[in-house]
């Protein structure tokens, strides 16, 4: 899953409340201030006077000073810049006066959420200058320089700089600091230390009086726990230290938290609804179709929260990543659902069918409004070439998935007309994106073919088995991101399985059988460095192998005279799974230490 960051800006948090409060730019601004200048100051074009922010924070129920904080905070950085550039600070003369310096205990309380770019060019002092600073001072000196280098990306500097003022700093502050450190490991893909410096602050605030604490820093801290469990694929952990960090969020603090918080806890929801829907262990059965429901509908509630949260809050990229894991789950529920129609009466297959019919729409729908999205905009100017390619490209994957569901649905079901249109769709679309795929630039004119494929569904030919041609050869170069490759020979192999169960040929069932091997096989090599690299949790290549083993499973009793076959490519799975997890694992106790 991908993180998406919290920290604001005074325009941000400004249209954030607005959208919130569904008032346009017009209505905020009332009698006193035109359309033009709240928009100016949304997009941080301009310096608002405090009687604005006043006027702004009354008009959005806030208390008065709600955006005066934040302005001042801001202000106190840029003076502190100017210091600097000036080197005022290496005269070693005591031009910053105490008030100034604990201006600084601000950044210890809501350090992920301060805008830090006044300072991003800050000069360091020199030794002699902070010889003379009292220690705590010395301390807020380093945790701000610590701030600076990690946005940076200065990752060694900023773990230095932390240390320096865990050194330094009086008990009361440690539980930030730790917190800071933690992030920074966590930035770094340590999930195990990060998970070690997070858990001592959370410890130490559990210590501290309630009102002895900024409410921002016992959220982030059980904010940061619960992203360095699901880093870990710790997910019942995870979900524990979310719910804690939800108790302590109010009206006061940010959406891109809020959103943050339910897209975690969701996802968290999901991957646990997944593994106990599907793992069957000696000796108990597996889960009833009631709870498959309240697992899967819990963590659909949560999801569409964040999504509702990011689509208020104007983030296209927080919105797309929840829509990829909603399309997942829902995808997942669906599976699980028609997987139960055979085994009810027929009434219940009724229920389901439609059941699964409203999920697939629902993924559909979600597939569709990111492509379209970013058909719109080209994408987001913050957003990088790897993360656009990993979200295009996974949103047409789950497309492709919705095609085959509902082909697989429909020839379980005997409609063959259905299945012909909907196999067609799957196979047209799928070879589709495979041949964009040995091209370095996304094909936008891809987009525009997909959003109007169901237009006119006649222009495609009968269902045909997706090749790409070099799948197997494990040297060749493929200009995208390996999170786009495992979501789309993820999707190619579920075609070419699908195929192989309708074929009437036993050559060609043979063939799709064999092709979806290559596609699945290929997807597991790319799935190791999707966590390796941080982007995705342990959990998501645990969930591949979960898929294809079951498709394997299913195929030894409908192809049975394939299970030489069958059984080389599932314990070649195994064999795998068993080199991947040793990779996955690796690193994590290396980080521990």
């Amino acid at each position: 899953m991908t993180v998406v960051g919290r920290e604001q800006s005074i325009g941000e948090s400004l249209r954030q409340l607005r959208r919130q409060q569904n008032l346009t730019q017009s209505e905020l601004g009332g009698e006193r201030y035109s359309k033009s200048y709240v928009s100016a100051l949304e997009r941080d074009k301009i310096t608002p006077s405090f009687q604005a922010l006043q006027f702004f924070a009354g008009q959005l129920g806030q208390s008065d000073d709600y955006f005066t904080t934040l302005f001042e905070q801001t202000e106190h950085l840029k003076q502190l810049a100017v210091l600097y550039k000036q080197k005022h600070f290496n005269s070693g003369k005591q031009l910053v006066s105490e008030g100034e310096w604990d201006f600084l205990d601000v950044l210890l309380t809501s350090a992920h959420h301060v805008d830090l770019h006044a300072l991003k060019e800050l000069p360091p002092l020199s030794n002699e200058a902070i010889a003379t600073l009292q220690p705590i001072n010395q301390a807020r000196y380093a945790f701000l320089s610590g701030l600076v280098a990690q946005q940076k990306q200065d990752y060694d500097a900023a773990l230095h700089a932390f240390e320096s003022a865990l050194a330094l700093a009086p008990m009361k502050h440690h539980a930030a600091i730790l917190d800071a450190l933690g992030h920074n490991y966590f930035l770094t893909h340590a999930y195990a230390t990060a998970l070690n410096y997070h858990l001592r602050a959370f410890r130490l605030l559990q210590k501290e009086a309630l009102d002895d604490v900024e409410p921002t820093l016992r959220l982030d801290v059980a904010l940061h726990c619960g992203d360095d469990y699901r880093c870990l694929g710790a997910y019942q952990q995870a979900c524990e230290m979310y719910e804690q960090a939800r108790g302590h969020f109010n009206a006061e603090h940010d959406m891109k938290t809020a959103g943050s918080l339910y897209l975690g806890l969701g996802y968290c929801a999901y991957a646990i609804a997944y593994t106990t829907t599907t793992l069957a262990t000696p000796g108990r059965e597996g889960a009833s179709l009631e709870d498959i429901q309240h697992l899967f509908q819990r963590a659909i509630s949560l999801l569409v929260q964040s999504r509702s949260v990011y689509q208020v809050s104007g983030d296209r990229l927080g919105e797309a990543v929840v829509r990829l894991t909603l399309a997942q789950a829902e995808l997942d529920f669906s599976t699980s659902q028609s997987k139960l129609v055979r085994q009810r009466t027929s009434k219940e297959q009724k229920l389901l069918a439609a059941q699964c019919a409203s999920l697939l729409d629902d993924v559909e729908e979600h597939c569709r409004q990111i492509i379209l999205g970013w058909q719109e905009t080209s994408g987001v100017p913050s957003t990088s070439a790897v993360e656009l390619d990993g979200i295009l490209y996974a949103a047409l994957a789950d497309l492709t998935r919705v095609y085959r569901q509902r082909a697989t649905l429909a020839r379980l079901n005997g409609h063959k007309e259905t299945f012909l249109r909907e196999s067609g769709l799957m196979s047209y679309l799928c070879q589709q994106v495979l041949d964009m795929f040995s091209q370095p630039a996304f094909p936008w004119t891809l987009l525009e073919n997909t959003l109007s494929m169901r237009m006119d569904p006649s222009a495609f030919l009968p269902p045909s088995l997706p090749r790409l041609p070099g799948l197997e050869d494990s040297s060749r170069n493929v200009p995208h991101s390996p999170i786009s490759q495992v979501e789309v020979y993820s999707a190619a192999g579920e075609v070419a399985e699908e195929l192989g169960r309708a074929a009437e040929e036993h050559s060609f069932a043979r063939d799709c059988y064999m092709q979806a091997n290559a596609f699945f096989l290929s997807a597991l090599n790319s799935a190791g460095s999707v966590v390796t690299q941080g982007e995705r949790d342990p959990g998501y290549t645990v969930r591949c192998h979960q898929r294809y083993i079951a498709a394997l499973e299913e195929r030894f009793t409908d192809a049975p005279d394939m299970l030489e076959e069958t059984a080389t490519t599932l314990l070649t799975m195994l064999k795998n799974s068993l080199h991947r997890l040793s990779e996955i694992m690796l690193p994590l106790n290396l980080n521990a230490h």
